[in-house]
């Protein structure tokens, strides 16, 4: 997460559930990018108000499709089961 007016970027981890939290967030435009090791990356952009709370919710994609086949790294498959 980048703040678009400082250029100041936090970087984090989500859960084994997909969720994740930050906190103590200045107001203002940030820039989401979410990204996942075989999946595509969302890029978005929010305003945040002051003690406001917000829910940004990214649905991945596949990265490529080849032929009819989707090429999925190895690592991939270890943690989907």
């Amino acid at each position: 997460m980048k703040n678009v007016a400082t250029g100041q970027s936090t970087e984090i981890q989500a859960d084994v559930a997909a969720n994740y939290n930050l906190s103590n967030l200045q107001a203002g435009e940030y820039e989401i990018s979410v990204t996942a090791e075989g999946l595509g990356t969302k890029v978005a952009k929010v305003s945040l108000a002051a003690g406001a709370r917000k829910t940004f919710d990214a649905a991945l994609q596949p990265r490529q499709a080849v032929g009819e086949r989707l090429h999925w790294p190895i690592s991939a498959f270890r943690r989907l089961r």
